[in-house]
């Protein structure tokens, strides 16, 4: 009762929420969930996909896939990449202009999506094919084996 006095109501809601907030990201951000394994030694090398030195690496595997226009995208997708590998993932980062997903996406089993816009949130020119494929797929099938998250970068206005 003290503290509510002192501090009134809407300084307690901002302090209680600071800490939930707090807690919240300790638990996302720095306790890992999953995978529980210790991340791989040399945890700062990521690199494009590279079919003989994937069956070297360890831990879940991890596919970033990004679009971009100006290099944002690509930035993110280095900077994620890094650190799935410090927490134990096996990320590959592709380049959606490059990434063959009409025979590849199916065989994904987890898969992070950065991809840029432009305008009223349409496509960069590199993920023009790839928007079209995905309306012409049949949603009820689409991704059913896949764990994804999308991540959307917009302009600045």
């Amino acid at each position: 009762k003290r503290i509510m006095g002192a501090l009134g109501l809407v300084e307690g809601c901002l302090l209680a929420g600071l800490a939930i907030a707090l807690f919240l990201a300790y638990k996302l951000f720095v306790q890992p969930k999953w995978p529980s394994q210790v991340p791989a030694e040399g945890g700062d090398d990521v690199e494009q996909k590279n079919e003989a030195e994937e069956e070297d690496e360890t831990g879940v595997p991890m596919t970033i896939i990004f679009g971009t226009q100006t290099g944002n995208a690509e930035e993110f997708a280095e900077i994620l990449g890094k650190e799935a590998k410090k927490r134990g993932y096996k990320p590959s980062i592709q380049d959606i202009e490059e990434y063959n997903y009409e025979d590849d996406l199916e065989k994904e089993s987890f898969a992070v999506f950065l991809m840029a816009t432009f305008g009223e949130g349409e496509p960069t020119d590199s993920a023009q094919g790839f928007d079209g494929w995905l309306k012409k797929l049949d949603q009820r099938d689409m991704f059913k084996q896949l764990d994804f998250a999308v991540f959307a970068l917009g302009n600045k206005q």
